[in-house]
């Protein structure tokens, strides 16, 4: 059976020229292919730059890309810095739900409403699972069914999780299952599903956008897309695990 196959980018750039145009030519790939993309974008330092990512977000969403939310846990900056944080995560409560809020309220400014979600650093977190359900979003790909290759006390507990969860609340944990040269590799030898449930396996790969700016990483991602054309996005993936594991979902809500 072939693996669901979709293909995610943790978009912190897209302010940047040379990352908007290596992103959207790559994309262009995709599409060619008849694939789509999920973008989980963090609006943080676009805001900081006070650049309105409005209309590289809405010439996405117009090719069929999904627009989703990355939030980091920065700390904010001193006051006299002006809308700038500090590369630093902190993950008290007020912190989390503070970083969560703005970048929501940063997407929908631009016209967005984000409905998946994945965690800078792939941080764990009870505030951020009772943000997500409290902000209505449909799935979260925080979790992971690979080891990083990094100690992350952030994400310590989202790793090794293969199965995708439909939890009591209504969210759906999607596990990401891959980052870029992992995947490409799994293609060549064939290898995919590497996360699911019962009979129904997926894939879900991810990169950074900034990644298209280094030679060798965008033509790994160029021979991904040649290998593994066909794509859906992160939501329509989510929304088959959904109905999968709850079936009589479609039926409750036509009634």
């Amino acid at each position: 059976m072939t693996a669901a196959f979709a293909l995610s980018v943790h978009a912190e750039r897209l302010h940047e020229d040379a990352v908007w145009d290596r992103t959207s030519t790559w994309l262009r790939a995709v599409e060619r292919r008849g694939g789509r993309a999920t973008l989980f974008v963090s609006p943080l330092r676009a805001v900081a730059g006070r650049f309105d990512l409005a209309a590289r977000l809405h010439d996405l969403a117009r090719r069929g890309h999904e627009i989703a939310q990355h939030t980091h846990y920065y700390a904010p900056a001193p006051e006299a810095a002006g809308p700038a944080f500090e590369k630093r995560t902190v993950l008290d409560p007020e912190n989390v739900v503070r970083c969560l809020a703005a970048d929501h309220a940063a997407l929908e400014a631009a016209g967005m409403r984000p409905r998946g979600f994945v965690s800078g650093g792939w941080a764990i977190d009870p505030a951020i699972a009772s943000w997500l359900h409290a902000a209505g979003f449909a799935y979260d790909a925080s979790r992971r069914s690979f080891r990083l290759a990094y100690r992350s006390p952030a994400a310590e507990g989202g790793g090794g999780c293969g199965t995708a969860v439909l939890r009591a609340d209504g969210l759906v944990e999607l596990p990401t299952t891959a980052p870029l040269a992992r995947a490409l590799h799994a293609a060549v030898v064939r290898r995919t599903g590497r996360a699911g449930f019962a009979a129904m396996r997926y894939d879900l790969v991810y990169l950074h956008d900034y990644d298209l700016l280094d030679g060798g990483r965008r033509l790994t991602a160029h021979a991904l897309v040649r290998l593994r054309p066909a794509s859906v996005t992160a939501g329509e993936l989510a929304a088959r695990v959904r109905a999968a594991l709850d079936p009589g979902a479609g039926r409750r809500g036509a009634a």
